[in-house]
């Protein structure tokens, strides 16, 4: 008999009262959620919580960051977690669960490119079993995605970094394939609306996929993002006899060689103590 696992993500707008946080244990309590994946998370512990939920958290040296609350009863191994406070990635059940907060705003675009571009592959590779990307992207992959009021170019507001990534590790956003609106936005402001909160999957794993939709709740002004799941307890690892061979078409994709070519020039700088680079 499959396992189904409630797995939702929500930016919570760094709650500081402890009735708000209460007020939100109570709204992961009504919707029946596993696997709660918070994005502007700022308290690495909370009571209310961990009456029910085993709470891993990775706040940024600005006081922020991103968490994953687990239900008890669930199993849970690999955890990893970048230096900044906007990666977190843990395997669930079998289910490869990466976290993310992108860096927001104008004035962060280059280092926003750089997070999508360079920074989230090491998590999506070499992984066994599915591999859910999820949490809170600051920025839209089609201009549907969006609704500015004000005049400005929705072309401009694609992030094409991101649709690198997606073609890269060929994932495909739950939302849309499940029949979702691209217009069904999921986060609102005095200048318009956006979905930048979303969910992907490796599309060879999209048979794990039940429903998914939005809940709203008065503590954000984003929408929560909820889909279930069928736990990886039905896939196990495949054991093969043959030697591995690398796919040799990875070398050939854009998201890589601009990847490595970045590393070269950094890795340059540094002094080659030995002759040669792989003894080094």
């Amino acid at each position: 008999m499959d396992s189904k696992i409630k797995i939702a993500t929500i930016n919570i707008n760094k709650l500081k009262s402890e009735e708000k946080r209460r007020r939100l244990f109570k709204f992961c309590q009504i919707n029946k959620l596993d696997v709660i994946c918070f994005q502007e998370m700022n308290f690495k512990s909370c009571h209310y919580f961990e009456t029910e939920y085993l709470l891993i958290t990775n706040i940024g040296s600005n006081g922020s960051g991103v968490g994953i609350a687990i239900k008890k009863e669930l199993k849970y191994d690999q955890i990893l977690k970048d230096g900044e406070g906007r990666i977190l990635k843990c395997e669930i059940e079998g289910i490869n669960l990466i976290n993310i907060y992108a860096p927001s705003g104008r004035e962060k675009r280059e280092e926003r490119n750089n997070f999508f571009s360079r920074k989230i592959s090491p998590y999506l590779s070499n992984t066994t079993g599915p591999t859910i990307l999820l949490g809170d992207f600051n920025s839209v992959e089609h201009q549907d995605d969006v609704n500015i009021k004000k005049h400005r170019r929705k072309s401009k507001i694609v992030n094409k970094q991101i649709k690198e990534l997606i073609k890269a590790f060929k994932l495909r956003d739950i939302w849309v394939s499940k029949g979702g609106g691209r217009k069904e936005h999921t986060f609102f402001y005095p200048k318009g609306s956006s979905r930048i909160d979303r969910i992907y999957i490796e599309q060879k794993h999209e048979q794990i996929i039940g429903a998914i939709n939005y809940q709203a709740t008065e503590l954000s002004d984003h929408l929560a993002v909820v889909v279930t799941t069928t736990c990886n307890k039905i896939y196990p690892i495949k054991k093969h006899n043959n030697i591995w061979k690398m796919n040799s078409k990875i070398l050939t994709e854009p998201i890589f060689v601009k990847a490595f070519e970045e590393w070269w020039v950094e890795i340059n700088r540094f002094k080659i103590e030995k002759n040669k680079i792989r003894d080094w």
